[in-house]
């Protein structure tokens, strides 16, 4: 009880001698301030802990956000490189009859077997691009496709 009283420091120094009364009722309006107190640093403490949550909710929401951009980077990487190899063949095609050989192939009048190659090669590129555009876009790649909406943004934020 003296310990609390002598939390007035000021009153010790000014007053002469202090009353049992005094000393009592001082006492407990220190103890009131100390549980006051403490309460005011429970409370923000908890909200402490709440911010802390709502902070590691938000890096993990940006987390998935960023795998998932980094996921359609990837597929787009992947679409872009398949595409350029299809046109590879079909310029290989083009190169192979653009060199200056001797051949029967060319010789002939009705140019049958040109027209026929290039008519197949582009026939084959084209279905490659529409069977890549099919995996990629709907049919095989649905199930990985998502733009991260689903995930719900943590309340508080």
């Amino acid at each position: 009880d003296d310990d609390m009283a002598r939390m007035y420091l000021s009153r010790f120094h000014f007053a002469d001698a202090p009353t049992m009364d005094a000393k009592r009722m001082e006492h407990e309006e220190a103890e009131m301030l100390l549980e006051s107190y403490l309460q005011e640093i429970g409370s923000t403490l908890s909200a402490l802990e709440v911010l802390s949550f709502n902070i590691e909710s938000t890096e993990k929401f940006v987390s998935f956000r960023l795998d998932s951009a980094r996921n359609r980077l990837l597929r787009v990487d992947a679409l872009a490189t398949i595409t350029a190899a299809i046109f590879s063949f079909g310029s290989f095609i083009g190169s192979i009859f653009g060199m200056n050989l001797d051949t029967n192939l060319f010789h002939e009048s009705d140019g049958w077997l040109f027209n026929s190659v290039v008519v197949a090669t582009l026939m084959l590129m084209l279905l490659s691009v529409l069977g890549l555009s099919c995996f990629f876009g709907s049919c095989g790649m649905r199930k990985f496709r998502g733009s991260g909406a689903d995930i719900d943004i943590p309340s508080g934020v």
